[in-house]
């Protein structure tokens, strides 16, 4: 009843501020009071820990889409994990993986924008007063141009940016300190102590190390694009929300300010779900839709996260965003997991789907009832509707089409399975498998939801592998683990690697949460005998990790490819050796991949893939056809060496910097950065280029050889290097 009285006042109370505006005299303005700020939960990738002011962990079932987050809050992302924030006035801070940050304070003016929604306002909504801490990592910040009267700062141990309107990335690491990166507009950043700020420019970074001392430099090519990249799918996320959602939140947040202050209520927190939380939750999950399904084909669209959770294949997906929208909406309105039938039949053109939704709830409830092959010729021939009603007895055409009559028993659940289920996962930390099944399949536990059930069972489980023992490891087809909703991770960067080349049709999957492979094991031998040709994939949800020497595939007929993939850590023991006779590897992670002192001894391709950083030291590669090392950032490379005269050894990565490193003569090399070769043909050389020069290009530190030839300037290059090619790159 307090926050209705409050509101009722509110009217009566502006008319009061008013009059007394109107009645000062001539030349003299009072400055409009702020109050609370809101800050809306827009995206959440878990795991992410949320905080309330007093630092005392929030329930994850507390926080959903659209959730009013708390005065105060702090919010930390776990590894390939992130948030994204709305604030009130149109700002959009992205804490990405790693990060943690505190919303220390946010202040704002009451506005009013009846009609419109976020994407409609240039500057901000109205003026404001923010003061952010970042504790750890980095945030993507994009505002909107900030009035005369506003502050939005970020405070870190390192110094203090100022923001007026731009977009810009900024990291804190506890060893390097602030890497400051601004694609728009400028941020002037202060270093502790008395030392003066640096105004950075759009186009522009700054590096500030621990102790202050600041770098300026151009700015970094990979955090440009990672800056565009991630602020877009933010938009994406929130542009369309409605401005009332965002004034209603803020009235949320003064009302809770008022009620603290107050201490009239209770201070736990209340476990019913405001309206004003329902109407942000149900348009930012409707605008979420555009981020992560275009990790799975390169298209955005809308209705995203359920898409996610059908587990559809990569043609069903491009059949459903072939689809007029007004037709995507209709079938993700659909229970279950009937837009999964839908799209699974291959023969439906966006037509047929159309004309389905023409039909009336009676008529479609009939047709739904066919088997596919009858849904699909009735729907081809486009049956009159009246036809259908007069005609179509589900009994009658159940039993024309399949030669069994309609009103028999159906096929059951095996029940033992599900109970099985349910008693295997009730006390493993996947334990909400069942009931997000129970979600997705509107109720129903058939048999093909409880075997996705049995399968997200297993890949969300730890492993060790032993001497012989594989700890309960068990073979998958890569399709069922593939369209696992509760394996994504793995399946998205399965996608990339085929988009590269390094994987092709289906394989053999031995997947978890996090497996290590003890030194010498051979728990995973029996998959590999008779396996020559085959692909076996070894794959962990979270960290995978190497504790020494691992060998397979000694004879010929066991040559399968192996291919290791994490979406979190990948760990090598130092001094181990990955070794095999006959088979191929491909290594590939989500997260930083570091290789210290280890050996690859393959037959015939050695394949290094990160989609972060990769850094080689001392690491040793034998390979008869082809050896790859591929970074999406940086290539980091201090000793390394080619125990074979291998054939052709590619690197690639937006900046590629290598020492102590000596290339066979006979091999074909392709060194293949973002913006390519110097003049043509070169890289830098020598130590003594300026860092922010090394950003995008090849870059041969120190002791860089070819056939024991020492590479250290251009003459010795076109002397020597005539197996060395360097090359550009749209993406690495």
């Amino acid at each position: 009843m307090r926050r209705t009285r409050l509101r009722l006042l509110i009217p009566g109370l502006l008319l009061l501020a008013l009059a007394q505006v109107l009645l000062q005299p001539c030349g003299i303005a009072q400055e409009a009071k702020m109050g609370a700020g809101a800050v809306i939960l827009a995206e959440r990738i878990d795991p992410v820990v949320f905080r309330d002011g007093e630092n005392v962990r929030i329930g994850d079932g507390k926080l959903k889409v659209g959730s009013l987050l708390p005065d105060g809050v702090s919010v930390e992302a776990g590894p390939g994990r992130s948030a994204l924030l709305l604030l009130s006035n149109g700002t959009v801070v992205t804490v990405t993986e790693n990060a943690k940050m505190k919303m220390k304070s946010f202040e704002q003016e009451a506005f009013t924008a009846a009609g419109k929604s976020i994407s409609d306002f240039k500057e901000e909504l109205s003026p404001s007063r923010t003061l952010v801490d970042l504790e750890a990592g980095s945030l993507v910040v994009q505002t909107k141009k900030l009035s005369r009267k506003s502050n939005f700062e970020i405070s870190s141990p390192v110094g203090t940016a100022g923001i007026r309107g731009t977009e810009f990335k900024m990291g804190l690491d506890a060893r390097n300190g602030i890497e400051l990166d601004v694609t728009e507009s400028t941020v002037a950043f202060a270093p502790g102590g008395n030392a003066p700020s640096f105004p950075v420019s759009e186009g522009n970074g700054l590096s500030v190390r621990p102790g202050g001392v600041a770098t300026p430099r151009p700015i970094n090519p990979a955090a440009a694009l990672q800056i565009s990249s991630i602020n877009t799918r933010a938009q994406a996320a929130v542009g369309s929300i409605s401005v009332s959602v965002v004034t209603n939140s803020m009235s949320e947040a003064t009302d809770r300010r008022s009620e603290q202050e107050s201490e009239e209520e209770s201070s736990a927190p209340s476990e019913q779900k405001s309206s004003i939380e329902t109407e942000a939750s149900e348009q930012l999950m409707e605008n979420n839709v555009k981020i992560s399904q275009a990790r799975k084909t390169g298209k955005i669209g809308e209705w995203t996260d359920r898409l996610s959770r059908l587990g559809l294949t990569v043609e069903e997906t491009n059949r459903f965003y072939a689809l007029a929208k007004s037709d995507q909406m209709k079938l993700l309105g659909e229970p279950g997991l009937l837009p999964k039938r839908i799209l699974a039949i291959g023969e439906l053109l966006p037509a047929d789907v159309h004309l389905f939704y023409q039909y009336s709830a009676e008529a479609r409830s009939r047709i739904l009832a066919l088997p596919d092959q009858g849904l699909t010729s009735l729907l081809k021939q486009a049956v009159p509707e009246g036809l259908v009603l007069e005609t179509l007895d589900l009994n009658s055409i159940a039993r024309s089409q399949t030669g069994v009559d309609q009103n028999a028993p159906g096929p059951q659940v095996d029940d033992a399975r599900a109970l099985s289920l349910g008693e295997s996962i009730k006390d493993s930390s996947s334990s909400q498998i069942l009931e997000e099944l129970v979600e997705l399949s509107g109720g129903v536990l058939t048999d093909e939801v409880i075997r996705q059930g049995e399968v997200a069972d297993r890949l969300t489980r730890d492993y060790r592998l032993g001497a012989t023992d594989g700890g309960g490891l068990a073979p998958l087809d890569s399709t069922e683990v593939l369209t696992n909703p509760f394996y994504h991770e793995i399946a998205t960067l399965y996608g990339e690697l085929e988009s590269d080349q390094l994987l092709a049709g289906s394989s053999t999957v031995l997947g978890g949460r996090n497996l290590v492979v003890e030194a010498n094991s051979q728990a995973l031998s029996p998959y590999f005998a008779g396996a020559a040709g085959q692909t076996i994939v070894v794959s962990a949800g979270e960290t995978l990790g190497f504790e020494g020497d691992f060998s397979w595939a000694p004879k010929p007929g066991d040559a399968a490819r192996l291919v290791v993939m994490s979406s979190g850590e990948m760990q090598f023991a130092q001094g181990m050796t990955l070794k095999s006779a006959t088979g191929d590897l491909v290594l590939s992670s989500r997260a930083d991949m570091n290789l210290n002192g280890v050996e690859l001894d393959i037959a015939r391709e050695a394949v290094i893939r990160g989609m972060r950083d990769v850094s080689l030291v001392n690491t040793r590669i034998g390979a008869d056809s082809m050896a790859t090392v591929k970074a999406v950032r940086n290539l980091n490379v201090d000793g390394l060496s080619f125990s074979r005269n291998v054939s052709s050894i590619l690197m690639e990565a937006t900046t590629i910097r290598l020492s102590n490193l000596n290339f066979p003569a006979s091999s074909m090399v392709r060194l293949n950065s973002l913006k390519g070769p110097i003049d043509g043909r070169y890289p830098n050389f020598g130590t003594a280029v300026p860092m922010a020069d090394q950003i995008g290009r090849v870059n041969f530190l120190k002791n860089v050889s070819s056939g024991g030839n020492a590479l250290i300037n251009r003459q010795t290059f076109d002397q020597f290097g005539g197996n060395i090619s360097i090359g550009k790159i749209p993406k690495p």
